[in-house]
């Protein structure tokens, strides 16, 4: 028997199935935590902040539009923008680099790559993202998983507000370009 569809499965959360929730939770949550951690490298936060993406999916299920792209997508820019709130909740606007760049820790990319679903995917995006300046690199993190500013961001990486701007446009091009490349 083959396993549920994500469409399935949200069609039967429109219709109250609590087992189609867990089934999702099942399939999903590893992917959630890691999208929190990324933001938040705390535990317990990272714990709440999955439980609340689908604790909105059950109350809110109306607010994810397949049309608008995968479940997984919109999943993990639920759990992105919930950790952000949280680590600004929090105040915590000094990011402990280490954790969250790629050559800096190789074991917890291959825990990502190797965590179920949408490897092929994963594995493309990072080397994707592998493929940008440093300097590019780095104030795409700041600004998506630590949800700085870019004047913020200039603070961090001591450099003129003009210039992150400039890295994160055409880091945010080049990503596109590449991504496209790649998909092709």
């Amino acid at each position: 028997m083959q396993p549920a569809t994500d469409a399935e499965l949200m069609h039967r959360v429109r219709g109250r199935d609590q087992d189609a929730l867990v089934e999702l939770h099942a399939r999903y949550a590893s992917l959630v935590f890691s999208v929190a951690w990324r933001v938040l490298d705390e535990q317990g936060i990272c714990e709440e902040v999955t439980q609340d993406v689908f604790m909105r999916l059950w109350h809110r299920p109306e607010q994810y539009d397949p049309a608008k792209g995968r479940l997984s997508t919109w999943l993990m820019n639920v759990a992105r923008n919930l950790a952000i709130d949280r680590a600004r909740q929090r105040q915590s606007h000094n990011p402990r680099t280490g954790l969250f760049f790629l050559d800096e820790n190789p074991d917890l990319t291959e825990a990502l790559l190797a965590s179920d679903g949408l490897d092929a995917e994963r594995q493309m995006l990072w080397s994707v993202v592998a493929q940008l300046s440093d300097e590019q690199r780095t104030a795409l993190e700041l600004a998506y998983f630590h949800g700085l500013t870019p004047l913020e961001i200039a603070s961090v990486v001591q450099a003129p507000l003009a210039t992150v701007k400039s890295r994160l446009q055409r880091g945010m091009q080049k990503l596109r370009d590449l991504w496209l490349s790649e998909k092709t």
